[in-house]
């Protein structure tokens, strides 16, 4: 990793701490003493003071408590966040989660619809690039569907969080235009219905991820106003030949350990 990337990811740990901060001191959170444990943990880690450390901004005394006790912040169990479409689930030394991302009309908001990924035995096992722009919130760049070549359209969201005895699932959707309402002389709405879910499953010491998948779409190249799209649209829907491809990034030895499966047919067969 080169010295610019290394100081960019260690240095953002002063944010964290800050919003960690922040959130601990605001009287209806859920959870403020769980937000102290981990900021505990990342000033033991990365230490307390100086360059690339988690030394915080001064925004974080606003709110911040240094006598407030302490509780867990490593929590067994679900926590599903319904504003974002996010799923965290953590069961021994497993670490899943599930995004259904909703649109948000804010600056580098996610331009996919779903994604996931895994952390166990200490490391990451199906993981992708991180960042905030680009490759990194399309859905080339996470472990999601490419729907002929595009990842969502202007609709989009989570459904649903379901829960059991060791397993856990978020389902989504997005259907419709790929652009706003107003567009002059608007492209083909191809997408009629996409539903992703997203199961997590543990039996016997294996993590089981399954996703299923319903469409209901037509090919986008035989319809009407194809010449419409914007190019950047028309170059990803052009190679894809109309058809489904979803992508899935395992991460180190502890991916061996992991099953994918997907509960979608064959992309040629749609």
């Amino acid at each position: 990793m080169g010295r610019r990337a290394y100081a960019t990811s260690q240095a953002a740990c002063f944010d964290r701490a800050r919003r960690l901060g922040v959130l601990a001191g605001a009287p209806d959170h859920r959870n403020p003493g769980a937000r102290d444990r981990a900021i505990d943990a990342l000033t033991q880690q990365y230490g307390a003071t100086g360059y690339v450390s988690a030394e915080p901004w001064a925004r974080f005394y606003l709110l911040y408590d240094p006598y407030a006790p302490r509780s867990g912040w490593a929590q067994e169990g679900p926590y599903y966040a319904a504003g974002k479409g996010h799923l965290v689930s953590r069961s021994g030394g497993t670490l899943f989660s599930a995004l259904m991302a909703p649109r948000t009309e804010v600056d580098h908001e996610l331009e996919y619809l779903s994604d996931f990924q895994l952390y166990r035995n200490g490391e990451w096992a199906i993981t992708h690039p991180m960042g905030y722009a680009g490759p990194a919130v399309e859905g080339e760049g996470v472990n999601g569907l490419l729907v002929a070549g595009l990842s969502a359209m202007s609709a989009k969201g989570p459904s649903r969080a379901e829960s059991g005895n060791g397993w856990w699932a978020l389902t989504g959707s997005t259907q419709g235009s790929r652009y706003a309402a107003g567009y002059y002389q608007p492209p083909p709405t191809y997408l009629h219905q996409w539903q992703r879910t997203v199961v997590h499953l543990q039996r016997n010491g294996l993590d089981h991820i399954i996703t299923v998948d319903r469409l209901d779409m037509q090919n986008p190249q035989s319809l009407a106003n194809f010449d419409r799209l914007p190019d950047g649209d028309r170059n990803r829907i052009q190679p894809a030949r109309g058809l489904v491809g979803g992508s899935f990034i395992p991460s180190g030895p502890a991916a061996l350990q992991v099953t994918a499966d997907s509960g979608a047919p064959p992309a040629a067969s749609r």
